[in-house]
Parts: C-alpha cells; structure tokens; sequence
C-alpha cells in the first residue's frame, strides 16, 4: 500500500515537497507524533523563495508558518524570508482579519439564539479554537452555520430582517418548496456589509456521508472564553468533516490536512464508531494518505475500516495534478466527461450512485439566478420554467 501510494506522490515540485516537509516536522514536535520516513533531503537553494511563499498564501498558511518556524529546523533561513516577504498581509492584518471573523461569529449566533434557533458553528474560528491551532492569525472567511432543514425558512427571514440577502435570487412560497430545496441542496449563501454566512442543513453534499444535523447539534460541544462560547461539531464530527471537505474539493487543500491531523488526537472511538460507514471509510482512506505523505504515524482510531487502496491512490493522484503546473481550479477541470459525469463519478465514491442521480435530477429541475443580476427572488415554477428556457438554449451550467 505505502509503495504504491508514495508512487502516486512522487513529484518534482521542490517547492510543494519542501513545504509538505516543514508541515510534517512541525506537527511531529507540536503533536509527539513518530516519524515513520525520514524526507529526502532539499537543498534550500533549489527551492524558489518567491514560489515557496506564493504557494504557502496560496494554501492559506501564511499563520501556520509564522507560528510554528520555531520549529523549522530544516531551512531556517528560508522561513525567516518567507516571515518577512511572503505575505501581503502583515501578522497584524492577520489578527484583525480574525478577530472580525470572531465577531461576525458571535454575533450571527447571538441573532440565530435570540430567535431559539437550535444551531452551531463549524470550520474557521471555532476549528481553530478546537484543534488549538494558531487562532489568532488564521485569517478572515465566511460563517458556516449548521441547522435543521425544517428552521431553513425561519432563518431566511431572521437573516432578511437583519440586513442580510441571499447571494442567490431563491424564493420558496411554501412548505414544500423549502423542502424540495433542502433535499436539493445543503446550504444557501448570505451576504450583508459586514458578513458574509453559509447557512447549512446538512455538512455533505450527500445525505449518507454524514450523519443530519439533528444528530450533529444533539452532540455538539461548546468552544470559547467566558462569553464569547460558541456551539461547534464534536471532535469526531469535525474529523468527519474536515476528511469529507478535504475529498469534496478534490484532494488539494493541505491546510485541510492539517485541521485533520490535529482532530484526530482528539476524536472519540465512541462517537467515530457511530458515524455512517462512509465518514469512517474517508477518515480511514486519508489516516492512509497522510501517513503516506507527511511519513508520521498518526493517532489510533477505533471503529474505522481498512483503508482502501483504490481510494487512497485516487486521492494521491488529485493531490498531484492540484499541485501541478497552473492553478488548482484550473487543473481539476482538465478531463473528459464534463463537469457533471466528473462530478458523478467524483462523489459517488463514497455514496449511492442511486441517490445520487435522483439528487442530480433534481438540481437540474430549477435555476435560480443570482440576486446581483435578479433581484426580486423567484419561486420553484419559475425557477422551472428559467431552467426549461435554458436547456432549450444550450446552457447547462449553474453554480448553485
């Protein structure tokens, strides 16, 4: 398994190998983790100072570098460049980012616990505050929240009233619009001048990946100051997550990789082995590909499958062409089959090919324009009758 997956990662990306290598040293003495492989040897003046640091900014590690260069042993003089030149945020821009995102996040919570709305928030300042990773100069980023599917139009007019509009022109009349659009989708975004908030119903894409939200807010725990509390994902559930978004974007997020690393020393078997069978087998898939990568011998979980060759050399090969020439999105896309056989084949890994189609369908029923270009919000016929008048135009793309 350890031959076949580091071929996949083989690379002559000196640039990547190299930041791959301070990201294992620094985790290894921050976590006590054993280092399984000893990296080969890069001699700093082989690597390009100004792409090192394009590709840390690029994989939004610009904090990690900063706070844990203590710990770069291997090419400290590279670190010091890369601490003083590259980045066009400064340390202080960086905490001020994130203490922004730390009240937005307050404050979205506050207005969502005025309306006792049962909720939680993930990712960004709450995984930060959890996986005690370096919070204070993690950076700025949208508000992801988590709530039942049946509070959805609740929230919408809560987020409305509070100066807040939907980035897409989505207007469901009745009980049943709203739930044919959770069934479609798993989030709706919200923008306003001072925040931007992804309102959630479910974490995946598709339902079986993980469990719903009712059982994610019946465990959630509380992370926080005296209060500033913020409800968030139970460790386990966060590892799920963070496993399932890292597959979801096409294997190329290292700084997903390290949310994941720091989550495993402190998730529960109890929990984990409760989890649908496809959140453990992509918790057992990646335990596999970061082992490999980073050549550290990560925490043991309990109630994880056997890892699975196919997937795991599947990641390995996304994560190469990501970090291939040209930029990530860019890359992804190269491919036969289209974004939508691609994207099929994509999620099916780890879901129902059956409830993925219908779910397929349904996306394809309605379009719903962005409000910047349609204000007035539309309902589910006409949302119908926008996408009819597409197709019969030749245009099948949509965002949302």
């Amino acid at each position: 398994m350890s031959q076949d997956a580091r071929r996949q990662g083989s690379n002559v990306n000196l640039e990547r190998d190299l930041l791959i290598q301070l990201i294992a040293e620094s985790l290894a003495t921050e976590l006590s983790l054993i280092r399984t492989a000893e990296p080969p040897l890069i001699p700093p003046r082989a690597v390009s100072v100004q792409a090192l640091a394009v590709l840390v900014e690029r994989e939004r590690l610009t904090g990690f570098v900063r706070h844990h260069s203590e710990f770069f042993s291997l090419t400290p003089g590279l670190i010091g460049e890369i601490r003083k030149e590259g980045s066009r945020l400064s340390e202080f821009d960086l905490e001020i980012a994130t203490l922004s995102l730390h009240a937005w996040t307050l404050r979205i919570s506050r207005l969502l616990s005025e309306e006792s709305i049962d909720h939680l928030v993930f990712k960004g300042w709450p995984l930060a505050m959890m996986s005690a990773a370096e919070a204070s100069i993690r950076g700025a980023g949208d508000v992801d929240v988590l709530i039942r599917p049946e509070d959805a139009p609740l929230v919408d007019r809560m987020l409305t009233r509070s100066g807040f509009h939907p980035v897409y022109a989505l207007g469901p009349r009745s009980k049943l619009g709203w739930s044919f659009v959770c069934f479609r989708n798993r989030e709706l975004p919200y923008r306003s001048d001072w925040a931007e908030v992804d309102v959630h119903w479910r974490v995946a894409t598709e339902p079986e990946m993980l469990p719903d939200a009712s059982s994610l807010l019946r465990r959630a725990v509380t992370v926080g100051l005296s209060g500033q509390e913020i409800r968030t994902l139970h460790p386990s559930d966060a590892l799920a997550a963070s496993a399932y978004h890292f597959y979801l974007d096409y294997c190329h997020s290292l700084r997903r990789l390290i949310d994941f690393i720091r989550l495993c020393a402190r998730a529960d078997g109890g929990v984990l082995i409760d989890l649908p069978l496809a959140s453990r087998q992509v918790i057992a898939d990646l335990v596999c590909f970061c082992e490999t990568l980073f050549g550290l011998r990560l925490p043991e979980l309990g109630g994880l499958p056997d890892p699975s060759t196919r997937n795991v050399v599947a990641m390995f090969d996304m994560f190469q062409r990501s970090h291939g020439p040209g930029e990530p999105s860019t890359v992804l896309n190269r491919g036969g089959g289209g974004p939508l056989r691609r994207n099929f084949r994509h999620l099916s890994r780890y879901s129902s090919r059956r409830a993925l189609i219908v779910r397929m369908i349904a996306r394809g029923l309605v379009w719903f324009p962005k409000t910047a270009d349609h204000p007035r919000r539309i309902g589910m016929v006409q949302a119908f009758l926008w996408q009819l008048g597409r197709l019969l135009r030749g245009r099948t793309n949509s965002d949302i």
